[in-house]
């Protein structure tokens, strides 16, 4: 449907509710009142609108080097996921062209395509503010959208979106032992996995997962249960492109359901909890 006005001898076109594509508008004014009869052509394209979402805690802003999950429609005509060696930068057709604020263009690798839903990496290097991302398939263009990008945008994985970070603790005994424990369990449903650190337990660490923080120039904090915990290691995970880790060590003392408070630069990361018995 569209909807054309005249004032003072210009014309403006509305035009809405058209599906993305690429379109011819042909405007004829017939002429009146001293005003000869004219003809106009133009044409445009509308782009399918795509988002952005930090694959971890999928929150809208993001830092290079990190992993996302871009969402849209048609995007791949299969679905493929590629996350062994290399990480591709054209999977099943589907490349994706990041232009940052200062007009410069990064291609990113690619670690999952779908018809609704691509998985990839950030890449480095690119300037903070709104950046353009573009999807093409088979040299066709099929999505378009901007996103803000900022030098840390931190957020930690959990499982099924809850509380329930993707983590494990390792401890040792008095003793020499050493030992190793998701901090969940989704044999069946993922719900928690309680930790017993027994009275033999000497010390213990606590490591999550996420995506973001590796750029982080400040100090990353973290408080366990409301009290300060040392943060032993906060930066790459270096098995897998844009995984971060963070290295925290327990109060072995402490038992219950902990809430997790993190920071990297001073932007909180979204809250968890671990279970410790």
């Amino acid at each position: 449907a569209g909807m054309a006005t005249v004032q003072a001898g210009l014309a403006s076109i509305e035009v809405s509710n058209l599906a993305p594509g690429n379109y011819t508008l042909e405007a004829r004014f017939q002429g009146t009142n001293g005003y000869l009869a004219s003809r106009a052509e133009a044409t445009f394209q509308i782009r399918p609108l795509i988002s952005l979402r930090q694959a971890a805690s999928g929150a809208a802003e993001l830092a290079p080097s990190s992993l996302a999950s871009l969402y849209g429609s048609s995007l791949a005509l299969a679905t493929i996921s590629n996350t062994a060696g290399d990480l591709p930068l054209t999977l099943g057709g589907v490349s994706v062209t990041i232009e940052d604020s200062q007009s410069r263009r990064f291609p990113a690798a690619l670690t999952f395509v779908s018809s609704t839903q691509l998985n990839l990496l950030i890449p480095d290097g690119l300037a903070a503010g709104i950046a353009t991302v573009s999807v093409n398939r088979n040299g066709l263009l099929v999505g378009q959208g901007t996103v803000i990008l900022r030098p840390v945008a931190p957020g930690l994985f959990t499982m099924n979106g809850s509380r329930l970070p993707a983590g494990l603790v390792s401890w040792r005994t008095k003793s020499g032992q050493s030992f190793n424990q998701f901090v969940f369990d989704c044999s069946v449903a993922c719900r928690e996995n309680p930790v017993l650190l027994g009275e033999e337990t000497e010390e213990a660490v606590l490591t999550l997962f996420g995506t973001g923080w590796r750029n982080a120039r400040e100090a990353f904090s973290a408080r366990i249960g409301g009290e300060v915990s040392r943060v032993l290691y906060a930066g790459a995970q270096n098995s897998f492109p844009g995984l971060d880790q963070v290295n925290i060590q327990l109060n072995v003392t402490r038992k219950g359901r902990l809430a997790i408070e993190l920071a990297a630069d001073g932007q909180r990361l979204n809250a968890v909890d671990i279970l410790l018995q």
